[in-house]
């Protein structure tokens, strides 16, 4: 029998473990927090140990903070897995740098800072969550479709200049 240790970062703040109980009373199984409460809990009760740390993905020092919560519970981290993201419902002629930016940033930005953070340490895997519209060209979505392309092409690099496995999975 193998217990997971997952570090779960994420932009939305969980409550805190002793206060998680109130927080689905109050609020109901509806609520978006209450759903990532559960989740958590389904982790919990197969075995996993879950630290949850409040961080967005391109923030350096806020990941930073949350690599080293995760190495003063846990020791060493051995894997990294990348699935920040969010989906691209822009028009292309009515696009902004800011819809963009929106899109490109947890994919790429995010990806960026895990490999400041890990480039130096020998991880046994990062995984990059893509999409299959790196492959299928997206109708319309053409920040979507070039944060994954950027996730497919970083893997290839990360393989060759960190010599580190790395994969993109193509969801």
């Amino acid at each position: 029998e193998h217990s997971a240790r997952l570090i779960l970062t994420g932009r939305t703040p969980l409550p805190e473990r002793e206060s998680r109980q109130a927080f689905l009373a109050q609020n109901g199984p509806d609520h978006p927090v209450s759903a990532k409460i559960k989740k958590v809990e389904a982790l919990e009760a197969a075995g996993a140990e879950v630290l949850v740390c409040t961080a967005e993905a391109t923030d350096l020092s806020a990941m930073q903070a949350a690599v080293e919560k995760a190495e003063r519970a846990y020791g060493s981290i051995d894997g990294v897995i990348h699935c920040a993201g969010t989906s691209d419902n822009f028009v292309i002629l009515r696009r902004t740098r800011d819809d963009d930016h929106t899109v490109l940033a947890p994919k790429v930005n995010g990806a960026l800072v895990l490999d400041t953070l890990f480039q130096n340490t020998p991880l046994d895997f990062m995984v990059l969550c893509s999409s299959l519209s790196s492959e299928l060209t997206m109708f319309g979505q053409v920040a979507y479709v070039s944060a994954n392309a950027f996730l497919d092409a970083f893997a290839a690099w990360r393989n060759t200049a960190r010599q580190s496995f790395t994969l993109a999975i193509n969801w």
